[in-house]
């Protein structure tokens, strides 16, 4: 079974994430056992902390993105993160978001635009 956790506090992306995964999932059959958990805050995934691909917000109020990564025992880091934030998404004119390996390193890197 895949786990896909989306941690962010605004709960519109959430629910567009969401729906985008579903889409996805539609198109090319992730598989009948992909899980999708929302959380709205990083301490609430840090609760339990599994996910094989993470989506997450870099500024949330309680604890940031960056500072939610780190604090992911290594055990249950995941394979994937992907990294947002609505203030970037606005600042870069194209609109892309990278999907990253959880080191840093661009070993499975993929990009897909944003609608506008």
């Amino acid at each position: 079974a895949m786990t896909i956790a989306i941690c962010d506090d605004d709960p519109a992306v959430c629910d567009y994430l969401t729906g985008c995964i579903r889409e996805y999932d539609a198109l090319h059959d992730i598989g009948p056992d992909m899980k999708i958990l929302c959380f709205p805050r990083g301490g609430d995934f840090l609760k339990n902390p599994h996910a094989d691909i993470l989506f997450t917000d870099i500024y949330m109020e309680d604890l940031s993105g960056i500072d939610m990564l780190q604090s992911i025992p290594p055990r249950f880091r995941p394979r994937y993160v992907i990294v947002i934030s609505t203030l970037t998404v606005r600042m870069c004119s194209r609109r892309w978001i990278a999907v990253w390996n959880i080191k840093g390193s661009p070993r499975s890197f993929s990009s897909m635009q944003l609608p506008v």
